[in-house]
C-alpha cells in the first residue's frame, strides 16, 4: 500500500506571474526546493474545478496550512493550476472581460511583510525583457501594491497585489489588454476581495496533517468526521478521504475497515482505481492472493482515470505485493496491462 502525496480539495493553483509575460526563472525559492515530501511516494494531485467558477469566494491553499486566500473569481475560467510542497499556483481568465488572473503562492526562506514580498519579486520582473511603464508603488491595508503597463502590441494594465502569512508570500497578478478608465472598478473587485481566512479546512486539514505525519489514529477520527459532513462524490477532497482513511486503517493493521472503507468508495464511485488498487493491497496484506488479483485487475483496467497529475502506483515496488512478486499470476497480470 502506498502513500500518496495528496491536497486539499479546494486548493487553486496557478502560474508564476512572470510567465504569463512570456518569461520564465529557473530559480525558485531554496525553501520550496529544499522541502522534503512528508510521504512515500511523491504523485502530485492537482484539484479539480469547474469549468467556470460561479461561486464569489474562491478559496487558494497551500500545501499542509490550515490558513488560505479567498478571492472573488467569479466567472473566471480555471486554464491551469498546480499544487506541490511549497508552492500552489493558479491561473484563470475572463472571457467577458478579457481579464486574466494569477495567483502564486510560494514558501520563502524566512517570515517577510507584503512589503518585502512586493520587493522580492519586483527583482524577477526586473529580468523580464518586457519594459514597464507608469509604475506606481501604494499599499492598502495589509496588500501591497504594484500598478504598471507593458507595451507589447497593445498596451497591458498590470496590478500586482501581495500579500504575506507565516513564511509564505502571495502575489495575486490582474492583468488586462485594451484598459480603460473604467476598467478599473473590474481591479478593484478583486483586490477588495482578497483575504486571508484561518481554520478554513477544519477536519479535512487536521486529518490530512495527521496522515502525513503517521499519526493514523487521529487521521481516521478526522477523516470521518469530514466524509460524514461531505458524503458525496463529486469533489477531488472526497475521493483524498475514502483513500486515506482505508490506507490509514490498513497502516494501523486493521485491514478489515480498510477493505469496508475501499469497498464504500468504490460503491459510490466505481471508476476511480485508486479504490481498487489499495482494496487489492488489502487482499494482498491478509494473503488472500485470489481477491487482490480481482482487484488488482479492475484498478489495472482503470488506471487512466487517476486524478490529472496523480501517477498510478507500480505493483512492483509496492510492499504489500512483495510476496507474490514470484508469482505466475501476478506477473502474467502485470504483463498483461504492460506493467
Amino acid at each position: 500500500m502506498k502513500k500518496i502525496i495528496s491536497l486539499p480539495f479546494i486548493t487553486l493553483i496557478l502560474c508564476l506571474q512572470f510567465l504569463t509575460l512570456g518569461y520564465s526563472d529557473d530559480k525558485t525559492s531554496q525553501a520550496a526546493k529544499t522541502e522534503p515530501p512528508p510521504t512515500k511516494t511523491n504523485a502530485a494531485r492537482e484539484s479539480v474545478w469547474p469549468d467556470i467558477i460561479d461561486s464569489e469566494s474562491s478559496v487558494l491553499g497551500v500545501y499542509s496550512a490550515d490558513w488560505a486566500l479567498e478571492a472573488n473569481l467569479k466567472n473566471f475560467k480555471v486554464e491551469k493550476n498546480e499544487f506541490r510542497p511549497g508552492h500552489s499556483s493558479i491561473f484563470a481568465v475572463n472571457r467577458d472581460t478579457g481579464m486574466d488572473v494569477s495567483v502564486f503562492i510560494e514558501k520563502m526562506p524566512r517570515k517577510m511583510t507584503a512589503v518585502e514580498c512586493r520587493s522580492f519579486y519586483m527583482d524577477r520582473l526586473g529580468k523580464s525583457p518586457f519594459k514597464m511603464e507608469n509604475l506606481n508603488l501604494y499599499e492598502k491595508q495589509n496588500i501591497a501594491l504594484l500598478e504598471y503597463d507593458i507595451n507589447v502590441l497593445e498596451v497591458m494594465r498590470n496590478l500586482n497585489a501581495y500579500l504575506s502569512r507565516e513564511d509564505y508570500c502571495i502575489d495575486v497578478h490582474i492583468s488586462k489588454g485594451s484598459y480603460k478608465k473604467e476598467d478599473k472598478q473590474l481591479f478593484d473587485a478583486i483586490v477588495n476581495s482578497l483575504e486571508i481566512k484561518e481554520n478554513v479546512y477544519d477536519s479535512y486539514s487536521r486529518a490530512y496533517k495527521y496522515f502525513r505525519n503517521e499519526d493514523y489514529r487521529n487521521a481516521i477520527v478526522f477523516y470521518e468526521k469530514y466524509l460524514k459532513t461531505n458524503p458525496l462524490n463529486t469533489q477531488i477532497g472526497w475521493r483524498i478521504a475514502v483513500d486515506e482513511l482505508g490506507m490509514a486503517y490498513g497502516l494501523s493493521n486493521d485491514w478489515d475497515n480498510a477493505k469496508k472503507i475501499f469497498n464504500y468508495g468504490i460503491k459510490k464511485d466505481p471508476e476511480y482505481p485508486n479504490f481498487y488498487y489499495n482494496l487489492a493491497c488489502s487482499y494482498a496484506e491478509t494473503s488472500d492472493l485470489k481477491n487482490a488479483l480481482i482487484n488488482l485487475e479492475m484498478a489495472l483496467q482503470r488506471k487512466e482515470n487517476i486524478i490529472e497529475g496523480e501517477r498510478f502506483p507500480n505493483p512492483r515496488a509496492d510492499s504489500s505485493f512483495k510476496n507474490y512478486l514470484k508469482n505466475e499470476q501476478f506477473e502474467q497480470l502485470l504483463k498483461k496491462y504492460k506493467m
